[in-house]
């Protein structure tokens, strides 16, 4: 849906003539909804395995993005929006952070995830020249015996299209399985790959889940998603305000859609060489320096409105994100005990509810005050306050290093390669054990020769 989704909001407004306040504010709400239905989905995917769990939120998904095509009123776009759409997320976005961790261990993880962002971000590419060539080829909209439809509506059918193929693939191609660390393949179980003990504490909290939220790991993983939160968001924005914002500033014809696939073909192209450059580094601080960089890079928003500075801008924000956002997942993972990630990653969604609904919102506000459909316009100052909210990533990642770590950690010692220049490395430093109760202390890694 990355496709569709560059034209969610601007949907809103055009063809149900929401204001940019209110069409924000039900996007917002759709986020929400994403939250509430986590609460109940988290344990269902632990339970019915990622495998079903694709599959229902792909049926799910098909549905809402037919029911948003078809739209004849305001109350059917709520429902799919606020009810269908979040309901479906909250069954594939959690699962596949969950299958890279089950699909994988120690020795393949860096490269799984990597490989795993680089088709997502070819998919996403696609998406945004499919989305620009179907707003210039029907322009002036589809017109089928007696109906018709925009361009907007033949873009969110076929999405329903893709995702039903989607679901196709999950539903024969995949089987329930998990990894250990010797990279032995075996039928997934919730209490498989676990000590007897921690079986028996899995199933004390599934009766009692509220407990999960006192767990000292759980807290930590909270604290860490609220302070990747910021910059993160930067999505959204570039989802929700860009294409308003490039639609009134360059006029109706700016292909907003291209400019955007600036972001996943460069991921696509370079991405594996970003991987290596960074691979010796600590996952932390590889995440730290790419962060800095992306909310950086919104700030170049300001300059006169352009087709080459919005690319700049796009190049300098994806040279960030390649070097931070695959690990993002990677760290977020280690923060979850086995057989409970679904859990862990639902009622961390919780503390996101005001801070999404916020920022969601937000964006309406900004361009209605800032950037308005008619009247004088001070984009720049938009995107200045939307680079402030970015950097707010960067200024905690810092001081709160050791404690997201588990404990106090010296500067990370550089990891020697015994190859030739060019090759893999050996290993990566050993990933954080996040739920052990004592710190750790990752000054005397080493790797031997």
């Amino acid at each position: 849906m990355a496709g569709p989704g560059a034209i969610m909001v601007s949907y809103f407004s055009d063809e149900f003539h929401y204001s940019d306040v209110e069409a924000s504010t039900l996007f917002a709400f759709s986020a929400i909804g994403y939250v509430l239905f986590g609460l109940l989905t988290g344990t269902i995917i632990d339970r019915i395995g990622i495998k079903n769990s694709l599959v229902l939120g792909g049926v799910l998904g098909m549905f809402c993005s037919i029911l948003i095509a078809l739209a004849w009123s305001r109350g059917v776009l709520i429902f799919a929006v606020v009810v269908l759409l979040p309901l479906a997320t909250s069954f594939v976005t959690p699962v596949i952070k969950i299958a890279q961790k089950r699909y994988t261990y120690g020795e393949n993880k860096r490269i799984s995830f990597m490989l795993a962002y680089l088709i997502y971000n070819f998919g996403v590419a696609f998406s945004f020249f499919y989305v620009d060539f179907i707003r210039y080829r029907f322009s002036e909209g589809v017109r089928f015996r007696s109906y018709s439809a925009t361009a907007a509506r033949v873009i969110f059918m076929s999405g329903a299209v893709s995702i039903l193929l989607g679901s196709i693939v999950a539903a024969c191609g995949l089987r329930d399985i998990m990894v250990d660390d010797k990279g032995t393949i075996k039928p997934f179980s919730m209490n498989s790959d676990i000590t007897n003990e921690q079986s028996s504490q899995n199933e004390k909290i599934r009766k009692s889940w509220y407990k999960t939220f006192c767990e000292p790991n759980f807290v930590r993983f909270v604290v860490y998603s609220v302070i990747m939160f910021p910059l993160l968001k930067m999505f959204t924005h570039f989802d929700v305000t860009f294409p308003k914002a490039s639609l009134r500033q360059l006029g109706p014809t700016v292909a907003f859609g291209s400019i955007k696939a600036i972001n996943p073909i460069m991921i696509f192209l370079l991405q594996p060489y970003f991987s290596h450059w960074f691979r010796n580094l600590h996952k932390y601080k590889v995440i730290t320096i790419g962060s800095v960089i992306a909310a950086s890079s919104v700030f170049i928003f300001c300059a006169p409105p352009s087709y080459e500075s919005w690319s700049a801008a796009f190049v300098f924000f994806t040279i960030g994100e390649m070097i931070f956002s695959h690990r993002v997942d990677d760290l977020a993972t280690d923060f979850m005990p086995k057989g409970r990630e679904g859990t862990y990653s639902t009622l961390m969604g919780i503390y996101l509810i005001v801070p999404g609904y916020i920022i969601n919102s937000m964006s309406g506000w900004l361009l209605s005050t800032y950037c308005p459909l008619d009247g004088e316009r001070h984009c720049q100052m938009m995107w200045f306050i939307i680079g402030l909210m970015a950097c707010i990533t960067p200024v905690l990642l810092v001081p709160l290093e050791k404690y997201l770590l588990g404990g106090e950690r010296k500067v990370l010692q550089e990891v020697e390669l015994e190859k030739t220049p060019g090759s893999y490395p050996v290993e990566e430093p050993p990933p954080i054990k996040l739920d052990e109760t004592h710190d750790n202390d990752y000054s005397q890694v080493k790797v031997e020769n």
